[in-house]
């Protein structure tokens, strides 16, 4: 039988001691050998955040740069775009106001006259061009017959007679504007203007409640053995940089050949003066000057009908009916100019219908124009208002 070894306790307490620190030596190195990235715990974090935010910063910066660049050039871009297109209407609109301006049709008073910056549809003169400033100066229908009258009296129907007075102050022109007015800003720059001479006359009329107390020869009645019958509406021709526009003087009959309500006649004979009077952004009278959305309520105003200021809000006035066609002289069409102030979506002009196709505005140059709508952009996108008038 054999003898079982016998080992000492202290011996095998060594020998598991040397056999577990050889196996946590082992497992160590494996855990080293598997470790790819280090502990967060084991990096210098403060430095690493300075690198790092210095980084973003600059990359934060540069971003922002680039940003603030690219919206400068594009405001600059845009800025050139809206000088040159106000360039491009100016010269459409005073083209167009030179062209109105040199209308005449023979006669003693004709191409003379229109030289000069005579009278809109002046023409030859005479009754029929006393008519024509009258209703062009805005004067109703039904005043016509007694300005031509008192036009007789006072000057034989002359637009460059001249009459000094004992008190020094001198006459002048159709309608015998006196010079002690030369103050107001509507005497005229040049009193021998068949045109400039009916607006003063209607600038005195209208100051004076729609009467004629400011001509000696109504006052005397000397007037009265020329009235007769105001001459028929006459068309006339007007160059502007889209070729001719064919418009009426004054009062005027629907694309249908329908005589107009007295409210519609009136609304085309004010609307008129846009042409002889200066844009003013923001303007609100028909002597010194007005805006698009100015011109329509200043003009509405006159016949008895209250509109809102703004463009965008005249536009929601009336019924919208789907093409010009459907609209009446004195009906409004506005627009959403991509390039309004108000943006691409928003109507930020307006103008007045005066019939066949045509409207009157005040768009952003010297004077006013006529123009047929056209087959651009903003005219497709056109909106037509009918507006129901006062007796209609």
């Amino acid at each position: 039988m054999t003898t079982p070894l016998l080992l000492e306790s202290d011996d095998t307490d060594m020998l598991w001691k040397k056999l577990d620190a050889k196996k946590a030596e082992n497992d160590a190195k494996q855990r080293a050998s598997d470790t790819i990235v280090p502990d967060a715990d084991s990096l210098v974090y403060d430095s690493y955040y300075d690198r790092l935010k210095s980084i973003q910063d600059r990359s934060t910066s540069a971003t922002q740069g680039a940003i603030a660049a690219d919206a400068t050039k594009k405001q600059y871009e845009a800025a050139v775009k809206a000088a040159e297109l106000q360039r491009q209407q100016q010269k459409a609109l005073q083209d167009a106001y030179n062209g109105m301006n040199s209308i005449a049709g023979g006669g003693q008073y004709g191409q003379a006259y229109g030289a000069q910056g005579g009278g809109a549809g002046w023409g030859s003169g005479g009754a029929q061009g006393v008519a024509n400033v009258l209703r062009a100066a805005g004067f109703p229908e039904s005043a016509v017959p007694t300005m031509m009258a008192i036009a007789m009296a006072e000057s034989s129907w002359n637009p460059g007679a001249t009459h000094k007075n004992s008190n020094g102050s001198i006459d002048q022109g159709l309608f015998q504007i006196n010079s002690i007015h030369r103050g107001n800003s509507w005497y005229p720059s040049n009193p021998t203007d068949p045109l400039q001479s009916a607006q003063a006359a209607f600038a005195l009329w209208k100051g004076a409640g729609g009467s004629y107390r400011d001509w000696t020869v109504y006052n005397s009645g000397a007037y009265k053995k020329f009235l007769q019958a105001a001459p028929p509406i006459q068309p006339y021709v007007a160059a502007t940089s889209a070729g001719l526009t064919y418009a009426q003087v004054g009062q005027a009959q629907n694309y249908s050949g329908v005589p107009l309500s007295s409210a519609r006649q009136q609304v085309l004979s004010i609307s008129r003066q846009v042409l002889n009077i200066p844009y003013v952004w923001g303007g609100n009278s028909l002597q010194t000057g007005v805006d698009c959305s100015g011109l329509v309520q200043q003009v509405y105003s006159r016949v008895g009908v209250s509109m809102p200021r703004q463009a965008r809000a005249q536009a929601t006035t009336g019924v919208r009916v789907g093409s010009y066609q459907q609209l009446q002289p004195g009906d409004l069409v506005a627009f959403k100019w991509a390039g309004g102030y108000a943006g691409p979506n928003v109507v930020s002009h307006i103008s007045i219908y005066i019939g066949n196709g045509q409207i009157i505005e005040a768009a952003g140059g010297s004077r006013g124009d006529i123009r047929s709508l056209g087959n651009s952009a903003q005219d497709r996108g056109a909106i037509y208002i009918h507006t129901r008038f006062p007796g209609e």
